[in-house]
């Protein structure tokens, strides 16, 4: 009975943001208020909710550096490089880099938060001019 009832808050808490009012990808706005416990991430003492909210917040971070580098991928040599993230950075610092730039520019926190992550990861890791 345990074991049930922890698939069904797992379930719940995962499709929690679905029927949120806002989407965190909607804006920086959404993006900060749905991934406001990512500097907590490792605290054992996270709710479901906020555990699933982080997962959601680093996927949704993940698919927007796979978006950017699969369009510069098609464009070869038309485009130049946005950013030139290092190796070992992770999903969770890239969602708190990007939380960060969405407090230190609260007037661009109503763009959409692909704008946002990229701007603020452009930002971060900036390519030297050889790329």
């Amino acid at each position: 009975m345990k074991k049930i009832c922890t698939v069904l808050a797992v379930f719940i808490a995962l499709s929690a943001p679905a029927f949120s009012a806002d989407n965190l990808y909607d804006s920086g706005n959404a993006f900060a208020r749905l991934c406001s416990s990512l500097d907590r991430a490792n605290d054992s003492n996270l709710t479901i909710l906020e555990k699933a909210r982080n997962m959601n917040c680093m996927a949704y971070v993940d698919g927007v550096l796979d978006g950017v580098a699969y369009e510069y991928k098609i464009a070869q040599d038309n485009l130049a490089t946005p950013f030139c993230i290092p190796d070992g950075v992770t999903s969770l610092q890239v969602g708190l880099i990007t939380l960060k730039y969405i407090k230190n520019n609260p007037e661009l926190a109503n763009r959409t938060a692909v704008f946002l992550v990229v701007h603020a990861i452009r930002e971060a890791f900036p390519c030297s001019e050889k790329h």
